[in-house]
């Protein structure tokens, strides 16, 4: 059985995702340390184990049919001897900058739109080398979900999910966590 992989760059829909999952019914590793706040009211669901998964990987062994959400620029720490469904969250560029910008450093901005772009060209890159990694990897299925879908046609996606995982979630009650009020930033 495979690890399920929630992954993304931060801001993109992974803690919504998560929420869904744990809500459709599948066991979702997280150790609940980060409180939810204004940015993500229903929690981040996040272990803090992967913080360090490049020094230690060893609680990934006990994960096989669990989901866990790891975000991309730490996918390359996975072990090679695992297998894993990826569910990848895709988001604007814009709204990931604007959205972490917020909870980042509250109101206000980056320097320049200069500053910006440089930002968005890194994130660009970062995109393209991870999608190269999981074309190649052979120990991984992938499915990708752009957040701005899943929040319009949170059904469609749930059933997706659904499929790939090859699994009886609940999809009403993955339906039922979607709200598109917390969308709150739309390009």
């Amino acid at each position: 059985m495979s690890v399920i992989v929630v992954s993304g760059l931060p801001r993109s829909g992974t803690s919504l995702l998560m929420h869904m999952l744990a809500c459709g019914g599948l066991s979702v590793f997280n150790d609940q340390n980060r409180p939810p706040d204004m940015h993500n009211p229903p929690g981040y669901f996040e272990a803090e184990q992967v913080k360090n998964i490049g020094a230690n990987k060893a609680w990934l062994y006990d994960l096989p049919g669990k989901a866990v959400k790891i975000v991309s620029p730490l996918l390359k720490h996975l072990p090679q001897d695992l297998s894993y469904r990826i569910i990848f969250m895709l988001r604007d560029l814009d709204e990931v900058i604007e959205s972490q910008e917020k909870m980042l450093k509250g109101k206000g901005g980056f320097a320049s739109a200069e500053q910006r772009w440089e930002i968005k060209k890194k994130f660009l890159q970062h995109l393209s080398q991870i999608h190269q990694w999981l074309n190649e990897s052979e120990n991984t299925e992938y499915l990708l979900i752009h957040y701005a879908d899943l929040v319009e046609r949170p059904k469609k996606n749930a059933l997706r999910i659904k499929i790939f995982l090859n699994r009886n979630l609940k999809v009403d009650q993955m339906v039922a966590v979607v709200n598109p009020a917390l969308y709150r930033i739309r390009k």
